[in-house]
């Protein structure tokens, strides 16, 4: 293993050069949709005219991603820049993190390709503002745990920097790097190694590495946080909403099963991200933990502290890669539940070490069957998203020509307008709505009218000057009796204003009714 680690470490490209491709292939496999396609993605509507976007990552948290907004060129409204930066990214991260429990380039690559063709990074690449910065989150955090599992001091600290950077650049980042030091800590584990890689001292070490590059990294984002927070006299917003440890304690048992329901969903391939074909696309990782029971069993009469570090090991990373439905109540989006794709791939690679076939044949074809289902989710998951833009410009063409007709008279070229309701498309076929997945512009936010004036300003249709509802306020009751999207009538002219009423007050509208909820972006 140690060879293998010094291997692929210093020379990436020379001696791993095929590895390195067979990874990037299978990356590029599961997003080959969304890299041919040449459609907006959501939040690349606001992009596009956004001229100081650092200050709105800064405002998030995310300095880091503000840092890359101001040094590379805008990447996030433009067609495949992105995406492809996010897959070789990817592809480098996984290579450096296959070390940590791949033995040989088999296991290498069956770790690797666990890692990129998880779905669950699917949502994270739909986010074209996103998908880049993330991309660089990932190779830091790779690197950081490169350098921590040195033991060495200095590489401990430069670890911390790696790891506070990418923590800057999207928060979860530090669920995957914990899971990695998890399974770097934990060496003799039967679910990853078949026996002790390291003493116990070395372990001990690495411990105390591991919590000095936490320490650093924590301080590192603390104080640069605070830096970008002073330049732009704001206060940090939209991170925030996702923590709701507060409704964990006052209304447990609902949100514990909510919680509970969004990890099994997750672990058991039933999440709807899996399209319904989560089981056999985790039909090698679910081995591996089956392979690593039947060795705990086996082996822990003989050495039953080994056996309960390993049980203790492997339920840390799950409850490690969990964390965050912990803490957002069982709501957190999918993309940000990136420590399970390092869970599942070190599985993986625990269940090509069966050793009851004469061949690793069946788990060659498990392999490859399981990157097949990625391929086929990535695919469908991206067609959605296909054809929910080619129904928004539909939605749209048809809105511009009642606009026109009902509101330029009134207004000319400048039309205020407010949004009631939004518009959701049903599921055809296999393009199914999956959280951002085929959601439609005029739904996002629950139907956000600034969202809806930057697309339509895009499509060529000038003049929407977005109001919020609540300046309708006075009026909802002449509003509630206008009928909904496409009938007559539902688009008017209420007061000052033109109403467009796509649907009845949504979830969201009626929160800033209510004065309880400012409308902000999705990421």
């Amino acid at each position: 293993m140690d060879k293998y680690k010094e291997m692929s470490a210093s020379s990436l490209f020379a001696r791993d050069k095929r590895l390195f491709i067979f990874t990037f292939a299978l990356a590029t496999l599961v997003s080959f949709v969304h890299l041919s396609d040449f459609s907006l993605s959501i939040d690349e509507e606001i992009a596009s005219f956004a001229t100081q976007g650092w200050k709105t990552w800064a405002a998030q948290g995310r300095w880091g991603m503000a840092i890359i907004n101001i040094l590379l060129p805008n990447s996030s409204a433009v067609p495949f820049i992105s995406t492809l930066i996010f897959i070789f990214s990817a592809t480098i991260a996984a290579l450096l993190l296959a070390p940590t429990v791949a033995r040989n380039k088999s296991e290498a690559l069956v770790f690797s390709g666990f890692f990129v063709t998880s779905p669950i990074w699917l949502h994270i690449v739909e986010f074209n503002t996103l998908a880049a910065g993330a991309g660089i989150g990932l190779i830091a955090t790779a690197l950081a745990v490169q350098f921590v599992s040195t033991g060495r001091f200095f590489s401990a600290i430069y670890a911390g920097l790696c790891i506070g950077f990418a923590i800057g650049i999207y928060q979860a980042l530090v669920i995957l790097y914990a899971v990695a030091c998890i399974a770097l800590l934990f060496p003799g584990s039967y679910f990853w190694f078949d026996e002790f890689a390291k003493q116990a001292s070395a372990s001990l070490r690495i411990f105390v590495m591991v919590a000095i590059s936490f320490a650093v990294a924590f301080v590192f984002y603390i104080v640069t946080q605070d830096i970008f927070l002073a330049l732009i006299h704001q206060h940090i917003a939209y991170i925030d909403s996702y923590i709701q440890i507060a409704e964990l304690r006052s209304n447990f048992y609902p949100t514990a099963h909510r919680i509970l329901h969004q990890v099994k969903g997750l672990l058991l391939g039933m999440d709807p991200t899996y399209l319904g074909w989560g089981r056999p696309l985790l039909l090698l990782p679910a081995a591996g933990f089956l392979y690593g029971l039947f060795k705990v069993v086996r082996y822990g009469f003989a050495c039953p502290g080994r056996a309960l570090i390993s049980l203790v090991a492997l339920a840390t990373m799950i409850v490690a890669a969990s964390a965050l439905v912990v803490m957002a109540a069982g709501r957190m989006p999918t993309r940000a539940l990136i420590g399970f794709p390092l869970l599942f791939a070190v599985l993986a690679v625990n269940g090509y070490r069966i050793g009851i076939f004469r061949t690793r044949g069946p788990q060659w074809i498990a392999f490859a069957y399981a990157m097949l289902i990625a391929g086929w989710i990535g695919a469908a998951l991206f067609y959605a998203d296909q054809i929910a833009r080619q129904r928004d410009q539909l939605l749209a063409t048809r809105l511009a020509a009642t606009i026109d007709a009902v509101g330029r008279p009134v207004f000319g070229n400048d039309i205020p307008f407010v949004l009631v309701g939004d518009w959701t498309f049903p599921d055809q076929g296999v393009a199914r709505h999956v959280q951002i997945f085929g959601t439609s512009f005029f739904e996002q936010d629950g139907g956000n009218p600034y969202r809806i004036a930057a697309y339509l300003k895009l499509l060529g249709i000038e003049g929407m000057q977005p109001l919020p509802i609540t300046d309708v306020r006075n009026d909802m009751a002449q509003i509630n009796n206008m009928p909904g999207w496409p009938a007559p009538g539902s688009v008017a002219v209420v007061s000052h204003v033109l109403v467009i009423k796509l649907g009845s007050v949504s979830y969201q509208q009626q929160l800033m009714l209510d004065n309880m909820h400012p409308l902000g972006p999705s990421r």
